[in-house]
């Protein structure tokens, strides 16, 4: 099916996969956006891709069975960056992970489903703990901070 508003969308769909590409109208850049869909045997989404010029590039999102979100992402040419999400099959937020050239670079949150913080950090050149680490039980109280280079963590304050 086409569709013509500005933009040109084709989509082809079948029982196990469903491609959605648009592409910029005469005058703009011939960017190719593609945006993949895979659905299981209950037609429920799997994965959701965004695809520009052949690469990753723009938002992710992978799903539990049901359709309930997993993962929740951003590439940037073929890399992750920016935030990545990631949910509990009930649907709390699970961990966020700032990523950088396709590496966790930044800060790190990890949730217990009753949605307190359960650790909190920063990564550097991968899942290397770097800086200061916090550890909490389930109640919100502070285990322990751990002072942290390059993955290699001491305890400062039990």
């Amino acid at each position: 099916m086409k569709v013509l508003v500005g933009l040109q969308l084709v989509l082809i769909a079948s029982f196990l996969n469903c491609v959605g590409s648009a592409n910029i109208a005469e005058g703009q850049p011939k960017d190719e956006v593609q945006i993949r869909v895979v659905l299981d045997d209950h037609k429920d989404t799997v994965v959701m891709e965004t695809h520009k010029n052949g690469v990753f590039d723009g938002l992710f999102k992978s799903y539990y069975p049901g359709n309930k979100l997993n993962v929740l992402a951003y590439y940037k040419d073929n890399k992750l960056e920016g935030w990545v999400k990631r949910y509990y099959e009930t649907g709390e937020l699970m961990e966020e992970v700032y990523f950088e050239d396709n590496e966790e670079n930044g800060p790190f949150k990890e949730y217990f489903k009753n949605g307190l913080l359960k650790a909190e950090g920063s990564y550097k050149e991968g899942p290397n703990e770097n800086g200061v680490l916090i550890i909490y039980d389930s109640l919100g109280t502070v285990l322990r901070k751990m002072e942290c280079t390059m993955g290699a963590c001491y305890t400062i304050k039990k």
